[in-house]
């Protein structure tokens, strides 16, 4: 088996899976490479940008130690991004999914990552899905040695979702912390980045069965 893990194979896991070689190698438990932007938002966008076309439905996934995020609130609440998109399908339905975590150790209770985190997801444009991990979960995932989808399939948190937290009260019914938007705006405009457009499900299909007729 393992006279079978030549480096062309290696390359091509690591290349489908984003993860690193070092980790299929055995020679470390980091899966993931070290992804960060805080302080540095357009590198969110960047990565964002370069996710393979087409687009998932919702490529930004957050993840959470604390269900109610509250600034107000005493203790930690940690966050983490994700970025997720389509590496391929497994028969004729089933997507192969790639991902790319950043490791910025987002603190709500902190003001500065907090105004900034709400900023990028405002700048965004688009919902995020919130999903509550355990604090071990949290560290596995800042160190880059979880896989996230193990993560995807805890509580989603919906009520509110990260997104409700960037939004005013017109045009979010379930907006939170609005009294922070002002100066959510003084990061937005320093934020100098267009996100992508997403993709209908539909459309998704229609690309999935173009790639099938080139391949074919």
């Amino acid at each position: 088996m393992l006279t079978a893990l030549t480096d062309e194979v290696l390359e091509a896991a690591s290349a489908l899976f984003g993860v690193r070689r070092e980790w299929l190698e055995g020679a470390s438990e980091r899966i993931y490479p070290l992804r960060h932007c805080y302080k540095s938002p357009h590198r969110f966008f960047e990565e964002l940008r370069s996710l393979a076309p087409p687009a998932m439905i919702l490529p930004v996934r957050a993840f959470t130690t604390d269900k109610h995020l509250d600034y107000r609130k005493w203790g930690s609440q940690r966050l983490e991004l994700v970025l997720v998109e389509r590496a391929g399908w497994l028969g004729d339905d089933e997507e192969i999914e790639r991902y790319r975590p950043f490791s910025d150790g987002w603190e709500w209770g902190y003001e500065r990552t907090r105004l900034e985190l709400k900023a990028i997801v405002a700048n965004y444009g688009h919902p995020v899905p919130l999903f509550q991990v355990s604090r071990k979960a949290m560290d596995a995932l800042y160190s880059g040695e979880i896989f996230p989808r193990a993560l995807l399939q805890g509580p989603l948190c919906t009520d509110p979702s990260l997104e409700d937290y960037c939004m005013p009260v017109s045009q979010n019914r379930q907006a939170r912390e609005t009294e922070e938007l002002e100066e959510v705006a003084v990061y937005r405009k320093a934020i100098d980045a267009e996100p992508p457009s997403l993709l209908s499900r539909s459309q998704l299909q229609n690309g999935k069965r173009t790639e099938e007729v080139k391949s074919g």
